[in-house]
């Protein structure tokens, strides 16, 4: 079953259930349609394992290029869903913040009070936070050591990048040596007369 199929059943079967069910939860799926889906994944997977194993590609990769190149779906991250994550592993950290002791339940109140508050504090580059800590969460998955070093060079630069967005945006401009009136370039600067 490709992709396009296993689409194609799902929403045949959601329209079925929606047929079916008028007075059900809506977005609910039955066991049947489960089954579809497992069917459907199970194949899917079978297909990438044996790309993986002919191209000689890590499966991981071969899903990452599968769906940058046929999947028509919103790849757009949901920051959120990468926050909830991000949670757990920095519970106690993302708590105390709040003045809470962690650990603590993981309630979607105190998770949306320190997310809020997460944006707050990093208010320029929250998103690239996530998404670095997202990129490492994928880079910590089975690769090979060629993969892993491609990887770990893009992490360390998007670190950097961090860094220096963090440094700029708590330095005053004066005192950083970044900034524009202690430029290197700065042509009426002592150095340069």
């Amino acid at each position: 079953m490709s992709y396009e199929e296993a689409a194609e059943a799902e929403e045949q079967a959601l329209q079925e259930q929606a047929d079916d069910d008028v007075f059900g939860t809506p977005g609910r799926l039955s066991d049947d349609v489960r089954q579809i889906l497992r069917t459907g994944f199970a194949n899917m997977n079978t297909i990438v394992e044996q790309v993986s194993k002919d191209s000689g590609l890590p499966a991981a990769r071969v899903q990452v290029m599968f769906g940058q190149q046929h999947a028509h779906v919103n790849t757009t991250r949901n920051h959120w869903n990468i926050y909830g994550r991000y949670f757990k592993m920095n519970q106690a950290q993302e708590c105390e913040r709040l003045g809470l002791d962690a650990p603590l339940a993981d309630t979607v109140k105190i998770r949306s009070k320190t997310y809020a508050l997460f944006k707050e504090v990093h208010a320029d580059i929250w998103r690239d936070i996530l998404e670095t800590f997202e990129e490492v969460e994928v880079w910590a998955a089975n690769h090979t050591v060629g993969q892993r070093k491609r990887d770990f060079a893009k992490a360390v630069a998007k670190m950097r990048q961090l860094v220096s967005a963090y440094i700029m945006s708590v330095a005053q401009p004066t005192n950083h040596p970044l900034s524009a009136t202690t430029s290197r370039c700065d042509t009426t600067s002592p150095q340069h007369s």
